[in-house]
């Protein structure tokens, strides 16, 4: 009877596991009942007092717990209350699964690699769906390629493909027979490729940064000498590829044409006035903006192709006479009528969506992607226009905005509860140009734990990450490793820990490694 209850137990586990797994990348409400299966099966196991002993000595466990309660603590100091317990609440699995996973008998070797079977075909589906929005399979239409993750944000799904990759080659590739690393190699190549489809440049990133350490692991193991080659160069790839495409991105679209080299007319073909301003900056692909422009044409004739008034707004929200005018510089047009009617009828389209210019239009989304960033740094250090919307530039305004905060409260931070009334204040206090819906939190997950919990909250916290990555010579493992460069690297430019979808993604594979992970694999 104890031996079927404990064959129960075990299976139940397993269930939710799967569900945390496949629930990832496809439905919150999956990991949401996964969660309470696992709380269910936990309470009903009985022996509170030896597994309750048996977390309170996993230093490793109990270290992730306390992150939770100092969130808890600062509950203390916040007078937002109501912000204080949903931040609380959100953080809940940084507790939960440690518990759960360091006082639970590990996973079967064959139980561990049909999880990660169930976490690649979760995001299988997951990328099929996208991709299927992408061409327009059904029936949805999306302003901005990114926006085809739908529930899920593109970086965060960028992520989990980099750690399904580096499962896949670690539990079924280097020792699989060829049928099955052929799979793998295809699976990997679906996912590279998907990552460039949706522009993720830090999905791209963090999997060159995993293929540089694996590489130094296996160079240390003689016997391996061929992986880390491979690795190696796949990560001299990665990155070659991108800073070359970069310097090349920027020397042919970003070099301004000088002004005294262009020849300045009074009149449109029409016979209208021209309005110049050599002085402005501004420039799309090298060609300044604000020459040869005449608003009267453009409002004319723009208003008789497109719906669109050339005083309103595009479906991303910019005035679309911005949008126009950086469209039609972008392809070296003037902006008068003339140009406006040589546009195409998809171009016109394009526009009203919110595409500024030709290269986004007509190149790769990697390119494209790649001219974005440039433009937003160059236009935010030319301290022109407004980084609203700008996912690049738009994060130093929360860095400047985290800084301050901290600074201000540094031993113990605001206190959770208070953080977003504190943003409030200090972009209020800066001056920033950002827009009301735009005034949101660091988007770094280092500066988001100094700022509400101050230095104390801050060493806890790299303390919680680096000790399990020291302790047992972890860092010579490469499932793990990699892991923690995933985590860490994504750090730096999201805020994971502050929804619950990214709660759950780092506790769930940590507690994972850490914690159910056997040994010899």
């Amino acid at each position: 009877m104890l031996e079927e209850r404990h064959a129960i137990h075990k299976w139940l586990f397993f269930f939710a596991l799967l569900l945390i797994a496949v629930g990832l990348p496809l439905s919150k409400f999956l990991v949401s009942v996964a969660q309470f299966i696992l709380i269910g099966n936990w309470l009903l196991q009985g022996n509170y007092g030896g597994r309750i002993k048996t977390f309170f000595q996993n230093k490793i466990a109990f270290l992730l717990f306390s992150v939770l309660l100092l969130h808890i603590f600062s509950g203390l100091y916040s007078e937002n209350t109501s912000a204080w317990f949903h931040d609380a609440k959100v953080k809940v699995p940084l507790a939960l699964l440690p518990l759960i996973f360091c006082t639970t008998e590990k996973l079967k070797t064959n139980w561990f690699r049909w999880l990660i079977l169930f976490f690649v075909a979760a995001l299988m589906i997951k990328t099929f769906v996208a991709f299927g929005h992408y061409c327009n399979w059904w029936g949805r239409t999306f302003l901005d390629v990114r926006e085809i993750t739908t529930n899920i944000s593109p970086i965060r799904l960028s992520l989990m493909l980099c750690l399904a990759m580096l499962l896949l080659f670690h539990f079924y590739f280097e020792k699989g027979s060829r049928f099955r690393q052929l799979a793998v190699i295809i699976i990997c190549v679906w996912f590279i490729g998907f990552m460039i489809l949706i522009k993720s440049i830090t999905g791209l990133f963090c999997l060159s940064a995993v293929f540089f350490v694996t590489s130094i692991l296996y160079f240390r193991k003689k016997n391996k000498s061929w992986l880390a080659w491979t690795f190696s160069a796949a990560f001299v790839a990665i990155i070659g590829f991108l800073t070359v495409r970069s310097i090349t991105i920027y020397n042919e679209y970003f070099v301004r044409k000088p002004v005294e080299t262009i020849r300045l007319d009074s009149l449109t073909s029409s016979g209208n006035p021209y309005q110049h301003d050599p002085g402005d900056q501004s420039m799309e692909n090298g060609n300044p903006i604000m020459l040869h422009h005449c608003r009267k044409e453009l409002e004319s004739e723009w208003n008789r192709r497109s719906p669109i008034a050339l005083g309103d707004k595009d479906k991303k929200g910019n005035e679309i006479y911005y949008t126009v005018i950086r469209y039609l510089s972008s392809k070296g047009l003037r902006k008068d009528s003339a140009a406006i009617h040589s546009l195409a009828e998809e171009e016109i389209r394009a526009i009203e969506r919110g595409v500024a210019n030709i290269v986004y239009f007509e190149k790769g989304p990697l390119t494209s992607r790649i001219h974005q960033v440039i433009w937003e740094i160059t236009e935010y250090s030319a301290n022109r226009g407004n980084p609203s919307g700008h996912s690049v530039t738009q994060r130093l305004e929360f860095w400047k905005a985290g800084w301050y905060i901290w600074k201000e409260h540094l031993l113990f931070g605001t206190g959770t509860g208070d953080l977003g009334d504190a943003y409030e204040k200090e972009y209020t206090r800066m001056g920033t140009p950002l827009t009301k819906d735009f005034r949101i939190r660091t988007h770094n997950q280092y500066l988001a734990i100094a700022a509400g919990l101050g230095l104390v909250g801050l060493i806890l916290f790299l303390v919680s990450l680096f000790y399990p990555l020291l302790k047992n010579n972890r860092i010579n493992d490469p499932v793990y490793l990699s892991f923690f460069v995933i985590v860490t690297l994504s750090m730096l430019t999201e805020d994971t820990l502050e929804t619950q979808a990214g709660v759950t993604f780092y506790a769930f594979f940590n507690c994972l490694f850490l914690f159910q992970l056997q040994k010899e694999e």
